[in-house]
């Protein structure tokens, strides 16, 4: 048996700032503190973060702090994986603001649908007015289904890394998550947990969405300006080549040719529906109509890029 229901896991890089707004909603939290831990690992930081997690462990005696020096994400969720004593591990990311009755949704989960991998929602928290072009779609996380449901494996559906809930032992038997994938520093990347994914999917392990399971996620300034939009485009479209390095011969082929035969055909039909968008619609801006035409192409085109090139 765990002597903890929960194992919280913040990893964090370069977060000083705001980081502080997350750990103390996660002190405040109305579940018995006695039930859960808050892991926080520095990933390598440069500035204060690290003083800043030290504080929250120096008062709570449920906050533990730990670093990683290795500036991958991945990195840092598998050692903090290791440290955690809970039955579930949380992974939230370091720019969330966690409601107080958060846990006690999560516990509810575990109890009454017996998953052992789900995810939640985010509220976009703006602290600076955002641009009129930048929508709340863009930057929230969303499946169509209004309360709680299995995902669908037949059509890869996953949940977000922002509020991710496995059970520790599955995540072991998985490996952990992919080094290979993910954030690193700076970098903008993404992958690591849509990969373990497509594992549970292989292994017809349910994976479950609960869109009653929601937080606030803070919309850095970064996020509001158009470079963002495809810079993150073209990170999913490196993430997703990085799986199919193995793939040759024929079957590499007719990957490349779908590709292509995708970013033709997909970038037209975006841009007929967002070109009448921008003609017809009011609230519609030229952002809105890049955005909307073209992010698809930079994401397959950095795909097919690495697919062909297969770098380190």
């Amino acid at each position: 048996m765990y002597p903890l229901e929960f194992s919280i896991i913040i990893c964090t890089y370069n977060r000083a700032k705001i980081l502080a707004q997350c750990l103390t909603s996660l002190a405040e939290q109305s579940f018995p503190k006695d039930s859960y831990e808050v892991i926080i690992v520095n990933n390598n930081s440069t500035d204060n973060t690290g003083e800043v997690a030290q504080s929250y462990a120096d008062i709570w005696p449920f906050f533990k702090y730990t670093t990683e020096n290795d500036r991958w994400l991945s990195n840092a969720r598998n050692t903090g994986s290791k440290l955690a004593n809970g039955e579930f591990l949380i992974f939230l990311d370091d720019d969330v603001i966690v409601p107080p009755a958060y846990l006690d949704r999560v516990y509810f989960v575990k109890n009454n649908f017996g998953f052992k991998c789900w995810g939640g929602i985010d509220i976009p928290h703006y602290e600076t007015e955002k641009p009129l072009w930048v929508k709340d779609s863009y930057l929230q996380f969303r499946l169509p289904y209004p309360s709680f449901q299995q995902v669908n494996a037949k059509k890869k559906e996953c949940v977000t890394g922002f509020s991710f809930i496995i059970q520790k032992n599955l995540l072991f038997e998985m490996g952990g998550f992919d080094p290979r994938v993910g954030m690193k520093g700076d970098v903008v990347g993404y992958g690591e947990e849509t990969f373990l994914q497509h594992r549970l999917h292989e292994q017809a392990i349910p994976i479950g969405y609960d869109p009653e399971l929601k937080l606030y996620h803070h919309m850095l300034p970064h996020k509001l300006k158009l470079k963002w939009y495809f810079d993150a485009a073209d990170a999913l479209g490196k993430s997703q080549a990085v799986f199919k390095r193995e793939v040759t011969g024929l079957p590499l082929y007719l990957l490349i040719i779908k590709t292509i035969f995708e970013i033709w055909v997909v970038t037209l039909v975006d841009l007929f529906k967002s070109t009448f968008k921008f003609v017809f619609l009011k609230d519609y801006y030229w952002q809105n109509w890049l955005i909307d035409s073209f992010k698809k192409i930079y994401k397959r085109k950095r795909f097919l890029k690495d697919l062909i090139q297969k770098p380190n």
